[in-house]
């Protein structure tokens, strides 16, 4: 394990320019990644991508013979497993139907639905106007408060009432 400077005072470690105007990173300066990326292989997504693309018989080279590897032994032959994931999702659904399960399917495939979103912005900005205790005179006095003010249909002294 590498041991990294300890920072003076209550200043962040790496609070100095590290980049040149072109972008570059300056010879000499720390690393603002010290680790890196993972190697080729390593990262969730890759080890699940290959994983994805392997056959039950593959698998079954790569495990042994366990109760894993036998497990593997028992599937089809010459199906990529992402396919025989995808086909025990759909089974699961067609014997032990959870929406939960469905919903997840669907929004992989489909996205999630959009939510409506409802904001009253004319009570809001009453609201934010009488938290700030704004006087007409503080709107009259701000030309863009009070052309959102206008804009919104809210008079410059209706947060008072």
């Amino acid at each position: 394990m590498t041991k990294h400077k300890e920072s003076k005072g209550s200043e962040p470690a790496n609070t100095k320019v590290s980049r040149a105007k072109n972008g570059q990173w300056l010879k000499g300066t720390p690393s603002p990644n010290p680790k890196g990326r993972p190697s080729v292989g390593e990262s969730w997504k890759e080890i699940i991508e290959a994983i994805g693309k392997m056959t039950s018989d593959r698998i079954h080279g790569i495990v042994g013979n366990n109760d894993l590897g036998r497990a593997f032994q028992q599937m089809p032959k010459g199906i990529p497993m992402r396919d025989l994931v995808v086909m025990r999702v759909f089974s699961a659904l067609m014997f032990e139907p959870q929406s939960g399960l469905w919903n997840t399917l669907i929004e992989r495939v489909e996205g999630k639905v959009p939510q409506p979103l409802q904001l009253d912005v004319t009570e809001e900005l009453r609201r934010l106007m009488h938290d700030l205790n704004l006087t007409s005179t503080d709107i009259a006095s701000d030309s863009a408060l009070a052309l959102v003010c206008e804009f919104f249909g809210v008079k410059a002294d209706e947060h008072n009432e």
